[in-house]
C-alpha cells in the first residue's frame, strides 16, 4: 500500500485543504480506524511503514466523529485542513 499524495487547493483564509482531492484508502481487512496523519519528506515518503528514509510528521489527529469501523473493500476518504495565522 502506498500513501496518497496530499494535493491541496489554493489557500483561502489562511487554510490549505485537500477537500477537492481527498486521500482515499481502500481497506483490505476489518479494522477500527481512530484518526489520520499527514506525513512527508524522506526518501520513500509514499511507502507505508518507511522509517529508514527520514521524513516529517506534519500533524496527527483523531477523527472528530470518533472511531470508524471498516470492513474489507470499504473506502475511507480523508480531508486534512492546515491553518496558519500571522504572528
Amino acid at each position: 500500500m502506498t500513501r496518497p499524495v496530499w494535493t491541496t487547493s489554493v489557500a483561502a483564509s489562511k487554510v490549505l485543504t485537500n477537500a477537492a482531492s481527498k486521500a482515499s484508502f481502500t481497506m483490505s481487512t476489518g479494522e477500527t480506524i481512530y484518526g489520520a496523519a499527514l506525513l512527508g519528506g524522506g526518501t520513500a515518503a509514499t511507502t507505508k511503514g518507511d522509517s529508514a528514509g527520514g521524513g516529517v510528521v506534519f500533524c496527527v489527529s483523531q477523527f472528530s466523529s470518533g472511531s470508524k469501523a471498516v470492513v474489507d473493500n470499504d473506502v475511507l476518504k480523508v480531508t486534512v485542513a492546515l491553518s496558519a495565522a500571522d504572528a
